[in-house]
């Protein structure tokens, strides 16, 4: 039905530039893995370290402590709204999936 409302062709093109730009941005989220990944490496230790670090009220002073928590409040809230990737990938194979049971409205 969307085919023959858009022309065959046309839908077709913006699915591989969906496709394309979905894979586009699993490149990125791998390459930001591999980075953090040497980071830590670079600089000799684990993620647990550096939890333990900043979970430790006594490492820093009464400033610092308090811009430390305003900063990882705000790491919790951007973590917490980032979605599983494969929840990202099922969803974006379903919209892709025109069900033959919809009707187009506009």
């Amino acid at each position: 039905m969307l085919r023959e409302l858009f022309g065959k062709e046309n839908l077709e093109k913006k699915i591989e530039a969906n496709e394309k730009k979905f894979k586009e941005l699993l490149d990125r989220v791998a390459e930001i893995d591999n980075d953090t990944v040497a980071l830590f490496q670079e600089l000799d230790v684990t993620p647990a370290q550096i939890h333990s670090l900043l979970s430790n009220q006594d490492n820093f002073t009464a400033e610092a402590w308090q811009e430390v928590q305003k900063q990882m409040a705000e790491l919790e809230q951007q973590l917490s709204a980032k979605r599983d990737i494969t929840q990202v990938r099922q969803a974006y194979k379903e919209r892709s999936e025109v069900r033959r049971d919809w009707i187009f409205v506009r």
